[in-house]
């Protein structure tokens, strides 16, 4: 009876490394067909927006202007921008849809360069780019998004004029031009003048209201129209 007892159990060790054999051959084999495919869409990925961007920025502005810089932007681009944490600064995101000038038709493939103060109301200094740390870039994809994550910027120290974000849009059909700044409503420092601006062009309010979250971010929503 102990000799069957010892023969049942070494099938069964036999069985369960045979099946366990089995399972390693199926992962290397589904592996060594997938991991390829999964690579070479990476590459098709990443050779498409690199062609894009190439053509992109053949529209940039090449000159060193005080206000363009998409023509700096970096080989690889997504449609979200995570910009670093301040000391003393307030999480902000912002996020919309860029669309065509009927601000119906969603626009991909756009190009957006932005940039903003720090928390005291500063942009480059000590040695930084002169638009300082708080600058980035973003591509929209197929559904015309946007978001950035950065800190809440300051206004001038001369308060001359309110807080903002500076962008820039980039089109394969138009050149690198300046948009209307994203400013904060209720902010005392936005003029009555840049309101009625903004106001009569028949575009998006680029005036967001900011919302705080119980995870302490500020957060707001600007659709852009080409």
């Amino acid at each position: 009876m102990e000799e069957a007892g010892q023969a049942g159990r070494l099938n069964e060790s036999k069985e369960k490394i045979s099946m366990q054999m089995e399972n390693r051959r199926e992962f290397i084999f589904r592996f060594g067909v997938i991991a390829p495919l999964l690579v070479a869409g990476c590459g098709v990925r990443g050779t498409a927006q690199t062609s894009v961007l190439k053509l992109l920025k053949a529209n940039a502005v090449s000159e060193q202007l005080e206000w363009n810089g998409a023509k700096d932007v970096p080989d690889t681009v997504s449609w979200r921008s995570v910009l670093p944490q301040s000391p003393g600064a307030e999480r902000m995101i912002i996020s919309g849809t860029v669309f065509e000038s009927d601000r119906k038709t969603v626009a991909p493939e756009v190009l957006i360069y932005f940039y903003h103060t720090d928390a005291e109301g500063y942009y480059g200094r000590n040695g930084e780019p002169r638009h300082g740390r708080f600058r980035g870039w973003l591509l929209t994809g197929k559904d015309g998004r946007y978001e950035i994550e950065t800190i809440r910027p300051a206004a001038y120290p001369s308060r001359r004029a309110a807080a903002h974000i500076h962008m820039t849009v980039t089109t394969l059909k138009e050149k690198e031009h300046w948009i209307d700044e994203i400013q904060f409503e209720g902010d005392p420092l936005i003029s009555e003048s840049y309101r009625r601006k903004t106001e009569g062009r028949g575009r998006f309010n680029p005036i967001v209201k900011l919302l705080k979250g119980t995870d302490g971010i500020w957060r707001g929503a600007v659709d852009i129209a080409l």
